[in-house]
């Protein structure tokens, strides 16, 4: 296990953009943050979620999901009852980005751009 700080600060920034929360305060939030990150047979996880992107077993995250907030607001209460579940794990490549309230130019141009390909693709 290494404990470091291993999330690219790029990741950090782009999910500042997603909630709609500036790059200073994301830095000053997340200051603090360890990252822990295990090698098991030559593969790499973090040992917690990372920006909504985790893997689990299917019955211990449908038991952390049937927490009562009706409504997301604040994730907390989802990630303690993930963490009481025990072991999760979180890929340390991104397969998918959080989108969050808000989308931004970059965002936009993206999507723009994914549906151009898928188009001319198809």
């Amino acid at each position: 296990m290494e404990q470091g700080r291993f999330i690219p600060k790029e990741w950090e920034l782009d999910y500042a953009d997603s909630i709609g929360r500036s790059h200073e305060d994301q830095i000053s939030m997340t200051l603090k943050d360890i990252d822990f990150r295990v090698t098991y047979q030559g593969k790499k996880a973090y040992l917690t979620s990372h920006h909504c992107q985790f893997i689990g077993y299917k019955v211990k995250i449908e038991k952390a999901l049937g927490y009562d907030d009706m409504a997301m607001g604040d994730e907390k209460p989802l990630d303690i009852a993930l963490d009481q579940t025990g072991l999760r794990l979180c890929t340390t490549q991104r397969y998918s980005r959080h989108m969050g309230n808000i989308i931004d130019d970059k965002l936009r141009s993206e999507i723009t751009n994914m549906y151009i390909k898928e188009k001319v693709e198809s």
